[in-house]
């Protein structure tokens, strides 16, 4: 399994703060960001499947148990080191956020796409959980993921229609083209 920089010794990330509606906080007391397992599998691609059908982004995605089944291979690969996406090198993540089950994952790795040295794969929290935090909370650790493998300049696609893609401007990508956004530099991530 691919080894996440920063978790090999606690395996797990502490959360400080995530903001909330209305003022209020999500404490790591309820918010657990830690490296994936081959037991968070399923959970991963249930919480992407839910995510998918419930955007109705994906013209295919209508059905949350095809999609999670379409979806479990690729996550599986990744996570073992199997499955390759193009320009990635060998510096990768998973991680999930939970509250009790998984609520969200995001992965990355190092990256030579576009010219950028990290390429946030996915990002994706349970319907339920989106705008309340959980998600920044994972981009956050993702940043520091990528600023602790030297992947400073990071690029995530989002083209125009998709639906999560206000998400990341929010937090300071800015288009590098049609397609693709970046963070110039992901240390520099805004917050929400």
């Amino acid at each position: 399994m691919a080894q996440a920089h920063g978790l090999e010794r606690t395996g797990h990330w502490p959360v400080p703060y995530a903001v909330l509606r209305h003022g209020q906080v999500l404490t790591a007391r309820f918010l657990h960001i830690r490296a994936a397992r081959a037991t968070d599998l399923d959970p991963i691609a249930r919480v992407r499947a839910a995510a998918v059908v419930a955007a109705a982004y994906y013209e295919e995605a209508v059905d949350e148990e095809d999609e999670r089944r379409r979806f479990l291979p690729r996550v599986r690969g990744y996570l073992d080191g199997t499955y390759h996406p193009r320009f990635a090198r060998a510096e990768r993540t998973v991680i999930v956020a939970e509250r009790g089950e998984v609520i969200g994952f995001a992965a990355g790795h190092a990256s030579t796409r576009l010219g950028c040295t990290g390429e946030l794969q996915w990002l994706f929290t349970h319907p339920e959980w989106q705008r309340r935090g959980s998600g920044a909370a994972l981009l956050r650790a993702m940043a520091e993921w990528f600023a602790r493998a030297q992947a400073t300049r990071v690029i995530v696609d989002a083209p125009p229609a998709n639906p999560y893609r206000a998400f990341y401007v929010r937090h300071g990508a800015v288009p590098l083209d049609e397609h693709w956004l970046h963070w110039p530099d992901i240390r520099d991530l805004r917050p929400a």
